[in-house]
């Protein structure tokens, strides 16, 4: 198989394994659309023995090969991609799965918005469509294909329809490699109109949807393993390593939070140790897993929920696995947190407290404990992605620690 040069895949946000030693990568598979389109299955194949597949949609003659770096590419590629639905190429499939066919007699339209700055891409296609390109492929039924068709079969209020989906089929397994939603009308995303209005009362809306989606999805099937302190130590373990690893790049705020974590370490042991005799007893279901204020759109008192697929660095059998709902919680009081330290509030405290009251939760050791699990994740996140951003964990990891409080 074609071999490439990595650094076309590695220097992207979308690329999850930048700090796993790479042997290799090729391409397994290459489904040739048209003599200036092809979608490419690409192989990396890590130290440790593991192959992951990534997902790269491409213009063959661009000076740039990545299809979302060619805008004016976009409606060509999907109208080529659309003339059939299934596509063969050796002992494996391209296939288009149809939820709404009527929604693609006309052809795509020029694109109008797209977003690189994800695990995955997406692209706002004028005439209401909206594309999203899954970069790292799982096998298995896919999370936000799942719980697209069943919010839109019982909670349609406040998310997108599914109306198709690509999947890459090879040795009886299926890949979800792309989803076409419709496009929600919205305002602002939640993250920039709290950004301009920071207000209690829509923090509040915010939390009683949120409880209303989760009563829905309440019916949804799936198991429920209980691996919240499994995670808490595959974090620490993590966070452990990655602060070790990459001490040498923090500077500014970010160096001085690193310090200050240095100098309480044993402090921090001890708070990890009790969360392990923490009990869980808030109700389980399936969650969105990945929740924070830009997954979430705004119009006119409403608030929409986007983006199902969970955690992509999450197994996918685990994302679609049954999971406290404190967890969904926790994620929007870290956004709320994030949002403080971008827009430089003195406090989002107001915020919190406003969201609990809607959602109608209040402080608990259970909700302390996914707010650190959440925290420790993140410091290790933006210590392999944005090590300036490193101190707004971080800061707030040491906080729980020395004020116990969540």
């Amino acid at each position: 198989m074609e071999t490439f040069d990595l650094k076309t895949f590695v220097n992207h946000r979308w690329f999850l394994h930048k700090n796993n030693s790479i042997q290799k990568g090729n391409i397994v598979h290459q489904f040739d659309l048209s003599d200036e389109y092809a979608f490419c299955v690409c192989a990396f194949y890590l130290d440790s023995g593991k192959r992951v597949l990534y997902g790269y949609p491409m213009v063959k003659n661009a000076d740039d090969l990545d299809l979302m770096n060619n805008p004016e590419h976009h409606a060509l590629f999907m109208n080529v991609l659309f003339q059939k639905t299934i596509w063969s190429e050796e002992n494996a499939t391209l296939k288009i799965h149809y939820y709404d066919q009527e929604a693609f007699d006309k052809p795509f339209e020029e694109s109008i918005k797209q977003n690189l700055e994800q695990s995955n891409s997406s692209i706002l296609f004028q005439g209401g469509r909206f594309l999203k390109w899954f970069r790292l492929l799982n096998a298995g039924e896919h999370p936000e294909v799942e719980m697209g068709v069943f919010l839109q079969q019982h909670h349609s209020k406040d998310t997108a329809r599914i109306l198709a989906h690509i999947s890459y089929d090879v040795n009886g397994e299926s890949y979800v490699v792309g989803v076409i939603e419709s496009a929600l009308q919205f305002e602002n995303i939640a993250w920039d109109y709290f950004g301009e209005n920071p207000s209690e009362e829509k923090a509040c809306l915010l939390g009683t949807q949120l409880a209303s989606l989760h009563h829905t999805l309440l019916a949804m099937e799936g198991e429920f393993k209980n691996r919240e302190n499994n995670r808490l130590e595959v974090y620490w373990k993590a966070f452990q390593a990655n602060l070790k690893q990459s001490e040498s790049q923090l500077q500014g705020r970010s160096l001085e939070a690193a310090n200050a974590i240095q100098s309480k370490w044993s402090l921090i042991e001890e708070y990890v140790k009790s969360l392990e005799q923490v009990s869980f007893s808030s109700p389980v279901s399936r969650i969105h897993g990945d929740l924070h204020l830009g997954q979430i759109l705004y119009k006119k008192d409403q608030f929409f929920f986007i983006d199902f697929e969970g955690e992509p660095i999450i197994p996918l059998n685990e994302r679609r696995e049954k999971r406290s709902v404190l967890f969904d919680v926790a994620c929007m009081i870290r956004s709320f947190r994030y949002a403080k330290a971008f827009f430089k509030w003195s406090s989002s405290a107001a915020l919190e407290w406003a969201f609990l009251k809607g959602y109608g939760v209040e402080s608990s050791d259970e909700l302390r404990f996914f707010l650190f699990q959440k925290t420790l994740y993140e410091a290790t996140y933006e210590l392999n992605s944005r090590p300036d951003w490193f101190y707004i964990p971080a800061e707030d990891l040491l906080n729980h620690v020395l004020t116990n409080q969540p």
